[in-house]
């Protein structure tokens, strides 16, 4: 899926934003944070990372030593959580989007790896010496370099997982949900295509583990969010501008319930770590 915006964990974005990441969309869309032999004194005291409820998998890559690292994998979460980092100094993230992506560690049972799989799933790989999870890891505290972590990843991408498009049907109705500007009910899904609201639902709760109003929300946060990030120094009433909020006070509580925090003390944040950049 290469849509015009790739999703992101603001709370990740807010810790690491100052360190090298980058943003790519093969083999699926995802955004990549690289905290790793980097002094800084505000990682240091960061204990634990919250994500919000969204449609992202997330992989953490967490070391300090060669007998010393963990491979986080984080499926798709309905709540806010939080995760303990607080044991390691280097971190290596990655923010997937919602498309299928096998990893052949998690050793899951099925055809291929659903994000409904995932949903509300944390699992913490147990690595055997010889797996390619070791290996990789292994091979990152070798080296400092941002362009070779990113090479060492997408070639174990390549070798060792496989993503899985969804069927042509659903991923039309994934299609219109990315591309419109309003909230999609799953009336508004049946009219546009041949299913009846009881299989569309069927569709998404098997794929993605939640409804289509749900994804239409997370689409809905995230571009309110590329617009924060890109200058939060603006009022609440221009960040929804053109997005399907009905009011201010919609947005208000749709932002708390996703982050815990109302916009303005998320913006601060974003503000003070702006200013904090070299």
């Amino acid at each position: 899926m290469d849509y015009s915006f790739i999703f992101i964990q603001p709370q990740l974005h807010l810790y690491f934003c100052n360190y090298p990441y980058k943003t790519f969309n093969t083999p699926c869309n995802m955004t990549i944070y690289d905290v790793s032999h980097y002094p800084s004194t505000y990682c240091k005291t960061l204990k634990n990372i919250r994500i919000m409820p969204s449609a992202n998998c997330i992989w953490i890559l967490c070391y300090n030593s060669i007998q010393d690292f963990n491979f986080l994998c984080i499926g798709s979460q309905s709540h806010p959580i939080w995760i303990d980092i607080s044991a390691y100094s280097n971190y290596f993230v990655i923010v997937f989007d919602a498309n299928p992506l096998y990893l052949n560690a998690l050793n899951i049972n099925a055809d291929y790896l659903r994000p409904s799989l995932l949903r509300d799933q944390q699992i913490n790989l147990k690595l055997k010496v010889q797996s390619p999870e070791y290996k990789l890891l292994s091979t990152f505290i070798n080296t400092t370099s941002f362009d070779k972590h990113i090479e060492l990843l997408l070639n174990y991408i390549d070798q060792y997982t496989t993503c899985c498009p969804f069927p042509a049907s659903f991923q039309t109705m994934v299609n219109m949900i990315f591309t419109g500007n309003e909230v999609l009910s799953l009336q508004d899904i049946s009219a546009k295509t041949t299913y009846s609201v009881r299989h569309i639902n069927r569709m998404f709760h098997n794929y993605l583990g939640y409804g289509p109003k749900t994804l239409c929300k997370y689409i809905r946060f995230q571009k309110v969010l590329k617009e924060i990030i890109s200058n939060p120094n603006r009022q609440n009433s221009e960040f929804i501008l053109n997005i399907d909020y009905s009011d201010q006070a919609h947005f208000q509580r749709e932002f708390k319930s996703f982050m815990g925090e109302t916009p303005k003390a998320f913006c601060n944040q974003l503000i003070h770590v702006y200013k904090q950049s070299p």
